[in-house]
């Protein structure tokens, strides 16, 4: 089973990269021909693992630069519009670009945030806290290095699950190239005797 699958591959490894290019560039294209269909970054959310450190990263980013501009005086409306220009996942943006305006309209920062389904639901809350106490600065930036040390955590786990499997790829090729090296050898001693 496991040789079929392997002959298979071999044989048909350039189609099958041939088909997941061409399945890249049409959803690139689509992407392009509709402004409002986003399929990559909405995908790159939901990989295992790698999507938690990509919300996380985004909402520490948004945090520190709404603690930022709302430290140095600027007005929370102005502050989030900037904000949200950090998101760079066109996913996220395109939920969360029309929450300025709401603000403007008089509602709170918190309540626009809650309405947002990628929003964890602790940072609604923290900034509920922060604009009822008038301390929003300080929980924001308290937010964002909570977050930060979320995605660290996330990263040292990674890191220390990929250590063993490296490992154990290099001590394949390693006996490979061994069995490379002394096959011929021992092959040429047999043929001598």
């Amino acid at each position: 089973m496991i040789g079929r699958l392997g002959n298979f591959l071999k044989d048909q490894s350039f189609t099958i990269l041939l088909i997941i290019l061409l399945a890249y560039f049409v959803i690139k294209a689509i992407e392009r021909l509709k402004q409002n269909i986003i399929i990559l970054d909405y995908l790159k959310i939901k990989i295992p693992f790698i999507g938690k450190i990509i919300v996380d990263n985004a909402m520490a980013v948004f945090s520190r630069t709404m603690a930022i501009l709302i430290g140095g005086g600027i007005p929370v409306p102005e502050s989030t519009q900037i904000a949200v220009e950090t998101f760079s996942n066109r996913y996220f943006y395109s939920k969360i670009k029309d929450i300025p305006e709401q603000i403007r309209e008089g509602r709170l920062l918190s309540d626009v945030l809650k309405e947002v389904n990628f929003i964890p639901t602790i940072l609604v809350e923290v900034i509920k806290v922060g604009e009822s106490s008038g301390n929003l600065v300080d929980v924001l930036n308290d937010n964002a290095e909570s977050f930060e040390n979320s995605i660290d955590a996330r990263i040292s786990s990674l890191i220390s699950l990929i250590e063993p499997i490296l490992i154990i790829i290099i001590g394949v090729v390693i006996a490979l190239m061994l069995v490379a090296v002394y096959l011929p050898i021992f092959n040429t001693v047999n043929i001598i005797r």
